[in-house]
């Protein structure tokens, strides 16, 4: 839950045009403790759903078999023939999210010429295929793609869908520049008022095809993966995507500065991308707290009805697989305030500090040791707890400047002569 309002924040705006941004939920598998990335899930364990002739493994022995990891700290999502069926997997975080920033590091993606592998976001369980929360909370697709016999290639679509009106430029579907067979989810579009993203009836959406050759799926896994990205805040909803060894080194350094990333990727000959904001025409109310979710599907609805599962089908290239995904969210909307510590001390736990005191330096020390909330005081320290007791006094006395580094506004001080100031870290 601390998540939860923690993220809302995002949705209201940042009074920086450049946060500094706190990385606050890590999935990534450590084989030393056998932890780490599935923990943040739940597995989906229904036997079906719509209209796939796969089901999402329930049994121990599928569950075994779809969720495994590697010596390498990757984590895979499987699919296979049992004998009888072949069996997928789902993934449903624990987490709901409002906002936020995220970064995928994926090694491969499902491809074949009728698998339908989705990383995305809704509300609550997703099945009946979209569940009751949908589409009145919104759906977010960061990764959906299907097979396109014309371009013989699995072609990545991210889009949004809404409950209530959401109008967005006239450039989307149907005016994009590949008419394909991709074109399953038509909406109304017209030059004057764009394109309405509301779910009326059936999948209906706005989405966005990236028929960059280098985008193809196959040819993302032949590269080794590659790093996808989401940035959702008070702006709107940016989907990213860079072949492997070609992403900004900000992507990887654990310090993203999406405001210097491209925002027309995806066609920047007519400026097209994979960006929809948020105006009076598409509030962000549009879209409530979301599960992140990860699947793939055999078959579905998205293929003919004469699709069909078999023993013979390529299975071992129908994997996820996920060196990490690591969620951020600006340090300013991290801040809780100031408040006053005392000599029995509520902030109990110190930690890194010194001439290197900076709120996302003490975020993350505080976070890695295990801590709720970090408390920076008297400029150059690091305190963290577990407590909630610091809520009953708050104070106005972080007034001292950070010794390392100045960010502006709230965050251009380290606390006070027995003042904190109190951070979220995610934990």
């Amino acid at each position: 839950m601390k998540i939860q309002i923690l993220l809302i924040t995002l949705l209201v705006g940042c009074a920086y045009a450049s946060p500094s941004y706190a990385l606050v939920e890590n999935m990534q598998h450590n084989s030393a403790t056998n932890d780490g990335f599935f923990d943040h899930f739940n597995k989906y364990t229904y036997a079906g759903c719509n209209a796939e002739v796969n089901s999402y493994a329930s049994t121990t022995t599928e569950i075994n078999n779809v969720y495994t990891t590697t010596s390498s700290n990757t984590a895979k999502i499987n699919t296979y023939w049992n004998s009888v069926k072949s069996v997928s997997g789902r993934l449903v975080s624990k987490k709901q999210y409002r906002g936020g920033l995220w970064i995928f590091d994926i090694k491969h993606i499902p491809q074949g010429t009728k698998v339908w592998p989705a990383l995305w976001m809704m509300s609550g369980t997703p099945c009946p295929d979209h569940g009751n929360a949908w589409p009145a909370k919104g759906e977010i697709d960061i990764i959906e793609a299907t097979y396109e016999s014309d371009k013989s290639a699995m072609i990545q679509k991210p889009a949004i869908h809404t409950g209530g009106s959401c109008m967005e430029p006239s450039f989307w579907q149907p005016n994009v520049p590949y008419s394909g067979s991709y074109n399953e989810d038509p909406v109304a579009c017209t030059a004057s008022a764009g394109c309405n993203c509301a779910t009326t009836s059936g999948p209906n959406g706005c989405w966005w095809a990236d028929i960059r050759t280098g985008s193809f799926i196959e040819n993302v896994n032949s590269n080794g993966g590659g790093f996808y990205a989401l940035v959702w805040n008070s702006d709107g909803i940016k989907v990213f995507y860079w072949a492997r060894g070609s992403e900004p080194a900000d992507v990887t350094n654990g310090s993203p500065q999406p405001w210097n990333w491209n925002q027309n990727q995806y066609d920047t000959a007519t400026n097209r991308q994979a960006s929809w904001d948020f105006t009076t025409s598409c509030p962000s109310s549009r879209f409530d707290f979301l599960n992140l979710i990860i699947d793939n599907k055999l078959c579905g609805e998205k293929y003919s009805t004469g699709c069909s599962a078999s023993s013979s089908d390529n299975y071992a290239a129908m994997s996820w697989e996920f060196n990490s995904i690591k969620m951020y969210t600006p340090i300013s909307d991290l801040y809780y305030g100031c408040f006053t510590e005392f000599s029995s001390r509520i902030f109990s736990h110190q930690t890194t500090g010194g001439a290197s005191n900076t709120p996302k330096a003490c975020i993350a020390a505080c976070r890695q040791d295990g801590y709720a909330w970090a408390g920076l005081q008297y400029s150059s320290e690091c305190w963290c707890t577990n407590s909630q007791a610091w809520q009953n006094y708050p104070s106005t006395a972080c007034t001292m400047a950070c010794p390392a580094y100045s960010y502006g506004g709230v965050l251009d001080h380290c606390g006070g002569s027995w003042a904190n100031d109190v951070y979220g870290t995610g934990v």
